[in-house]
């Protein structure tokens, strides 16, 4: 079962209409609006949902000091067969950028046409309310934990401070993702701490067998262990990727817990280093 959205990231509203129902989706992307929108929002954001006919992207005019590109009016089908009504990134005064989906089920055109009619007026009456900034470094709790001893603890995490986080909780899990707090276009790395008793490598699901890894030796937590790492080839304009992971069960937390640690970072930069360090030094059990 995949983890849920990041705690306070997403928020739901499902409107009754007349013969179907309109649902609205806004996330947070704990990113940058992108530089070169329309780039961005045509190959990653509709990826394989190109809309036909006339409906277009284009930079949308709201109240300011909100800014958006994407479609904000009419209707085209998504690859499940229901209709996308809207389809928007949004950025706020800081820049930070969000994510705004409307969609309705597969019905009549004249239910359709109704729906996106209200779509429309939910999309450009969208206001900058309080908001909340994102959380940028320091050192943050991740979960509280049992040590051996019986004890209560605390297990946190140091980051840098042009880094931000984000938490997704899962039925009996919870993973941790940290990056640098840049636009949704740029290249940048990654850093995810699952904490859980049931990891599994990403590699292994990727069908990698063990001896085409690279073996790096490191210590966290006092533990003496290797991150297991592949690399990505590098694509035309685009760097090769490095890809680090680890799992460990330190003796000091009780019921087997686990800590999945795994690290993605273009190979031409200080990124890794970085992050690999964060993992090493960064992480600690504090008793409270």
């Amino acid at each position: 079962m995949a983890a849920a959205p990041a705690e306070g990231s997403i928020s739901r509203i499902r409107i009754p209409l007349a013969d179907t129902e309109i649902v609205v989706q806004a996330r947070e992307l704990y990113a940058l609006f992108p530089s070169d929108p329309e780039t961005f929002f045509r190959n990653v954001v509709l990826g394989s949902e190109q809309p036909v006919g006339d409906v277009t992207p284009y930079s949308i005019d709201l109240s300011l000091p909100l800014k958006a590109y994407g479609i904000g009016k009419g209707s085209y089908r998504h690859p499940s067969g229901d209709y996308v009504l809207a389809n928007v990134l949004i950025a706020q005064s800081d820049g930070s950028a969000q994510h705004l989906q409307i969609m309705t089920w597969e019905k009549p055109p004249e239910v359709v046409a109704r729906a996106e009619a209200i779509a429309e007026r939910i999309v450009f009456s969208l206001r900058a309310g309080p908001r909340q900034e994102l959380p940028r470094g320091g050192t943050h709790t991740l979960v509280k934990v049992k040590q051996s001893d019986g004890e209560l603890a605390d297990l946190t995490l140091t980051i840098p401070k042009e880094y931000t986080f984000s938490k997704e909780q899962g039925p009996d899990f919870v993973v941790f993702r940290i990056g640098r707090l840049v636009p949704l276009d740029a290249t940048t790395g990654s850093f995810g701490v699952y904490v859980g008793n049931f990891p599994s490598y990403h590699f292994s699901h990727k069908g990698i067998p063990l001896e085409k890894l690279r073996r790096t030796p490191t210590k966290i937590l006092g533990h003496h262990t290797e991150w297991l790492e592949r690399f990505e080839p590098p694509l035309p304009g685009s760097p090769g990727w490095v890809h680090r992971e680890v799992i460990l069960r330190p003796d000091s937390l009780s019921d087997g817990l686990a800590l999945h640690i795994f690290i993605s970072a273009p190979e031409d930069g200080s990124e890794l280093a970085e992050l690999t360090k964060t993992a090493e030094s960064g992480i600690q059990i504090s008793k409270r």
